[in-house]
């Protein structure tokens, strides 16, 4: 056995040790995800549908910042890993919605998502929080805190998770990564901001961030402008437009129609107003400006003056800006508040449809086109009527505008809903937050009198009343809180019924409204063609009005006006094919009368005998210069002062039907066409042939129809 070296023996195991390390170090990275990695891939959004991003994976545009921690944005990521506790909070207020998010914490950390919180103080305090917590066995993550709880399940640290939670009214239908974990309802609020929180010391990151609001419902019908009332401008912005577009146009007024489902509007300046009103509301479109070579403008007006041209708010709609770069709009953009504060960035190109979702919110006005937000602006002036000058907070119409005398613009899905102020109803404690054992003191009668009215009403109105005159008494009182938990549960009830009802009653009543608008429209058109006898268009706008109320006088009687006349018309008709049919028999009958059966001629075009024609009815027809001499003769005696035609010259044989002419040894020689054909060869004859006999005569062979006896 050799004796090692000791330093060899150093050398050798340090080198192993290390080569372990980095090792295991491999293993490790590939095994365990790093925590904060940017692996973020942006999920797709589809803005048709009315998805918008919140986030838009590179600033924190649209959302304020509170209390504590030091939010940033990493790898198209919202991180926020230091600093005391705090939260971030959009600007925007929603109602209905689906929200989408991923999330990712470590092993140990308390996160959370709070929806519909107030847009002062701690949204902690009161919104409903979305929990992200993998310490919390009374509400791990995938429950609602202290409203639903998920079963015990824990998000897997360092990984990515997605969270989607769909709130309707009271409703919460919670899943994480795609498997539901909570299903029910929670009364608090109705309305509000949506919040990401971090707790001190724990980590998290938030992406992909999106919302789709529920519950809004058309107000275009995509069928005609019923609702909508079209408004010009008058005096001073009337003589703005000028006489040279007049001139232009050949006609001063706009042009607002329904074609394939959108509305479309081209020499304007004018706008179309809905027939409601709206203060704070959440409104989307789809919008194309229509280009050709130039940048039409015009915009969607909110808060307006009823019948008013160009008042309120105006989001812009102008796809301009310089070169290449997007983030200078030249005119405010296509999303930006007019004459207020630009789009930060035009998303939108001429001559494709694009999607803008509008929401306000008191002073609050939020705007995103095709999901991507553009304007967050919180109006901070004195209120007043001129909303280019002050801030204008009341209800009013909202309006699509045509801005000039060039603009051409599409609208089309119209969806709208009022956020009522109303809606946001105060948050009643938790059970776990009432302790129970306490006494009445001085008040118990009076508490006994008021359990009792209470127990023994129907009207749960009253009960929530007799039941918060207890809880003023004795805040601790179990009895008078379940009490009024139950009561409020029925009337919320109650309320939902009736505003479904309510609802139900209304859209029967659009609906009708709508059914009676288009059986006008439809007899219009009907009556309009058969006015200029377009039966058949007539017919057809007829069928229309028929389907929505065949019982209807007017369309009964315009159907049987529309009728005679039909049967009128296929009675020309049938006369018109007869007489044709008459005509043509005729015609056919003269042809054919005319036609018949046709003869052989020659006919002589020089000479004495000009125009005699002789009949080719012989199987050998002779031609010659003399009658007859010997035993030979000719059946045609050719005139002939020069002497130059031989007595027997030529002969016209039959033979299957064709005619052929033949020689006989003539001295001066027989011509066809004005060639001299060889003695005693036959040659084919055709219609119109010319046969020259020598220098006297010339005759043409022509065929004439066959002479009765």
């Amino acid at each position: 056995m050799f004796p090692l070296h000791r330093h060899a023996v150093i050398r050798f195991f340090g080198r192993r040790v290390w080569q372990g390390v980095i090792l295991l170090g491999c293993v490790l990275l590939i095994a365990v995800p790093l925590p904060f990695a940017g692996d973020s891939t942006p999920a797709t959004m589809d803005p048709q549908s009315g998805w918008i991003q919140l986030f838009d994976g590179k600033s924190l545009f649209g959302w304020t910042s509170g209390g504590g921690g030091q939010w940033r944005v990493v790898n198209g990521s919202i991180t926020a890993d230091s600093g005391e506790s705090g939260y971030l909070r959009t600007n925007t207020v929603f109602a209905d919605f689906i929200l989408r998010c991923d999330f990712r914490l470590n092993a140990e950390g308390e996160s959370g998502i709070l929806l519909r919180s107030d847009t002062k103080g701690d949204p902690a305090a009161s919104g409903y929080k979305l929990q992200i917590n993998n310490r919390d066995a009374s509400f791990p993550t995938g429950s609602l805190v202290g409203y639903l709880k998920a079963a015990k399940r824990q998000a897997a640290p360092g990984a990515w998770h997605t969270y989607e939670v769909e709130v309707t009214g009271d409703h919460f239908l919670i899943k994480l990564d795609g498997t539901p974990t909570a299903d029910g309802n929670a009364h608090k609020n109705r309305l509000g901001a949506i919040a990401l929180q971090f707790v001190k010391g724990n980590p998290v990151e938030f992406r992909n961030i999106q919302l789709k609001p529920l519950g809004l419902q058309l107000i275009f019908n995509g069928q005609n402008l019923f609702g909508w009332k079209i408004v010009i401008p008058t005096g001073e912005k009337a003589q703005q437009r000028g006489k040279i577009g007049t001139m232009l146009l050949g006609q001063s007024g706009p042009d607002w129609t329904v074609e394939d489902g959108a509305i479309h509007v081209k020499k304007g300046p004018s706008q179309l107003e809905n027939g409601s009103l709206y203060d704070d509301f959440i409104l989307q479109l789809a919008i194309r400006a229509n280009g050709k070579g130039r940048h039409p403008q015009g915009g969607v007006l909110f808060r307006g003056d009823q019948g008013v041209f160009s008042t309120g708010y105006r989001v812009q709609i102008d796809n301009t800006f310089p070169g290449k770069d997007r983030d200078k709009p030249a005119n405010f953009g296509s999303g930006g508040l007019f004459g207020i504060q630009p789009a930060r960035r035009v998303v939108s190109d001429d001559d494709q449809y694009f999607y803008e979702t509008l929401i306000v919110r008191g002073h609050h006005i939020s705007v995103w086109v095709d999901g991507i937000p553009v304007s967050d602006f919180e109006d901070t002036r004195p209120d007043g009527p001129d909303a280019l000058l002050q801030s204008r907070n009341g209800a009013g119409t909202i309006s699509l505008l045509s801005a000039d005398d060039h603009s051409s613009l599409n609208f089309r899905e119209i969806r709208a809903i009022g956020l009522s102020r109303a809606g946001v109803t105060a948050g009643t404690p938790a059970p776990e937050a009432i302790p129970g054992g306490a006494g009445a003191g001085p008040h118990q009668k009076e508490i006994a009198d008021l359990i009792d009215r209470a127990v023994h009403s129907n009207d749960p109105q009253e009960q929530v009343t007799l039941y918060s005159q207890i809880l003023e008494l004795d805040p601790n009182n179990l009895v008078a809180y379940n009490g009024r938990k139950d009561a409020q549960d029925k009337l919320d009830a109650l309320q939902a019924r009736l505003s479904q009802q309510q609802q139900m009653q209304q859209q029967e009543q659009t609906q009708s409204q709508q059914s009676e608008a288009a059986e006008r429209d439809a007899v219009q058109r009907a009556e309009t063609a058969f006015l200029a006898y377009d039966i058949r268009g007539a017919r057809s706008h007829l069928n229309v009005a028929k389907k929505i109320d065949p019982n209807d006088p007017e369309v009964q009687q315009l159907d049987a006006l529309i009728a005679r006349q039909e049967t009128l018309w296929l009675v020309e008709i049938v006369a018109a094919m007869a007489f044709g049919v008459l005509v043509v028999l005729g015609l056919v009958m003269l042809f054919l009368r005319r036609r018949g059966p046709k003869q052989p001629y020659l006919e002589i075009l020089d000479g004495p005998e000009k125009g005699e024609r002789y009949l080719l009815n012989q199987e050998v027809i002779h031609l010659g210069a003399v009658a007859q001499e010997g035993g030979n003769h000719n059946e045609m005696v050719i005139s002939d002062p020069l002497r130059s035609v031989s007595p027997f010259h030529c002969e016209v044989r039959q033979h299957e039907g064709k005619l052929y002419v033949l020689d006989c040894d003539s001295a001066n020689g027989t011509f066809l066409n004005g060639r001299r054909i060889h003695p005693r060869q036959p040659v084919l004859l055709k219609k119109g042939a010319r046969l020259r006999l020598a220098e006297g005569c010339t005759l043409r062979l022509v065929f004439s129809p066959m002479k009765k006896n």
